[in-house]
């Protein structure tokens, strides 16, 4: 499926085949979280994002890593995207960049994650230390955009994620919010374009929302190397039951093999 340059999440590899299911952890306590992530060890997925923002507790002295220290067991059969989403972006909590800096840091210096999740437009200067720490830790960065208002015009689509990949990110990742079946359309096209023309990275691009859930399962035509699946609880409006995300992406496949293999 891809042509640009595979990124390995723990030992598993983006930006080639059929696009990887990615399932999004959203625990608020401890307790949650190793019950969610215990549901998690033999599921259909092929990697594990925590959403940390959702845990009550993150702020708080060594919770961090403790949070992750129990997250060490599913690690070991799916790698862990480590991601705070910010409230601008989606997110559940108010972060202040030295909150998000700091706890992306701490994360990045564990060792107990596979990559992390940086919002790229969040504050230019903090995002070069962080995409500098994480090289030199050898995590990868998922460089992330999210418009939970619109879906912005191509061309705009395309400037962004072009800024993503010339900031450093590893992955490019967008997600907007269409308003009819023309914003996907658009989200696709942008995809495409970017994939074809510019990329030299993964991407991974969506339309949010039940209107966009088309586009969560045609990667393999639009180039967008990871689709975030659900096991119950979602992340984000529009994600598909994990089970059936995986019989469709299979079946889109199989198709593309048969008719242009």
């Amino acid at each position: 499926m891809m042509k640009s340059n595979l990124v390995m999440i723990g030992n598993v590899p983006i930006g080639e085949g059929i696009p990887k299911i990615c399932i999004p952890l959203v625990a608020k306590t401890k307790e949650e979280l190793v019950d969610e992530a215990r549901g998690l060890m033999d599921a259909v997925g092929d990697l594990v994002e925590w959403r940390a923002d959702w845990y009550e507790s993150l702020k708080e002295e060594g919770s961090l890593l403790s949070a992750l220290e129990a997250l060490q067991e599913l690690r070991k059969k799916k790698p862990i995207l480590f991601t705070i989403r910010t409230q601008k972006e989606g997110g559940e909590g108010h972060f202040e960049p030295e909150e998000y800096e700091g706890l992306l840091v701490k994360a990045i210096q564990s060792g107990l994650v596979d990559a992390i999740d940086l919002e790229i437009f969040f504050e230019s200067t903090l995002t070069k230390k962080i995409i500098d720490l994480a090289k030199a830790n050898e995590i990868p960065v998922v460089g992330s955009n999210h418009d939970f208002d619109k879906t912005p015009s191509s061309e705009d689509m395309v400037i962004r994620l072009r800024a993503i990949q010339t900031a450093g990110a590893d992955i490019c990742k967008m997600a907007v919010m269409p308003e009819g079946p023309e914003d996907v359309s658009k989200l696709i096209e942008a995809s495409r374009f970017m994939y074809y023309n510019y990329a030299d990275r993964p991407l991974v691009t969506m339309s949010m929302g039940k209107g966009g859930m088309f586009s969560r399962v045609c990667g393999e035509f639009s180039g967008s190397a990871i689709t975030f699946g659900s096991l119950g609880k979602t992340s984000a409006p529009g994600q598909v039951e994990a089970k059936s995300l995986k019989e469709a992406l299979e079946r889109i496949h199989q198709i593309y093999q048969d008719e242009w293999k």
